[in-house]
């Protein structure tokens, strides 16, 4: 089997002053998270926070998205219970290739499973045809029940050409390009819905006054992802 798998987490390259564990506790909400991971085919992946409540991961092969999901739950779900990880792979033998990739976010680890050559996915146990479905949409995955897929899309599968995926921008970004063909999808993303106030954030988190610039931080650039995948 030939297979390549790359985990990464994330860490900030510009944030505003603060203590290490305050940053720590909304490190997830903030992150614009691409991590790219290649595999057989020129595939490619990565998890990114949306919004408040939403995380997006793709799948992108070949220059085409083969799925997108968007997971979502309460308010900062993905900021909670320590640190966030993000992992993918593949491969086959001849006549089948496969690929599987995962996600942890908030203690909570979400995967997806892929046969290529099938044109089949797997996500919550439940099977998914790709012929039918690159889109889908997963809600309440932080509830006591876990997750439930509540919407399946197709969308334009098309991509604009990078010469390198790991250096994607918002504008060519495989997630927010597939939501704006589908602009329903917004609605979804819940852009309005405002990042809570960290908590549980060791002793800095006794001064509001940084709490609320972080916050704010957060919002920000949130926002703007947000909006960038909602404008037409």
């Amino acid at each position: 089997m030939d297979s390549t798998r790359k985990s990464t987490s994330f860490s900030f390259a510009n944030t505003p002053p603060a203590n290490g564990p305050l940053l720590l506790t909304v490190a997830i909400a903030a992150a614009i998270l691409l991590v790219a991971v290649t595999v057989r085919a020129q595939t490619s992946s990565a998890s990114r926070p949306l919004s408040a409540t939403v995380i997006s991961t793709f799948v992108a092969r070949n220059g085409e998205l083969a799925l997108l999901v968007l997971w979502r739950g309460s308010p900062g779900w993905y900021s909670r219970g320590g640190g966030s990880s993000s992992s993918g792979g593949g491969g086959g033998r001849p006549g089948q290739e496969v690929g599987s990739f995962s996600l942890t976010y908030g203690g909570r680890t979400l995967s997806i499973d892929l046969i290529y050559s099938a044109g089949l996915a797997k996500v919550l146990d439940q099977e998914i045809s790709l012929a039918d479905t690159n889109v889908v949409l997963v809600d309440d995955v932080d509830g006591t029940s876990g997750g439930r897929i509540v919407d399946r899309r197709r969308v334009d599968p098309t991509l604009p050409q990078v010469s390198n995926p790991a250096l994607r921008t918002m504008e060519d970004d495989p997630a927010i390009t597939a939501i704006r063909r589908a602009p329903e999808l917004g609605t979804f993303l819940q852009c309005d819905v405002p990042v809570p106030v960290p908590t549980d954030a060791g002793p800095a988190g006794s001064d509001p006054a940084v709490r609320d610039r972080l916050r704010e931080y957060v919002q920000g650039m949130l926002t703007e992802v947000c909006r960038a995948a909602t404008s037409p």
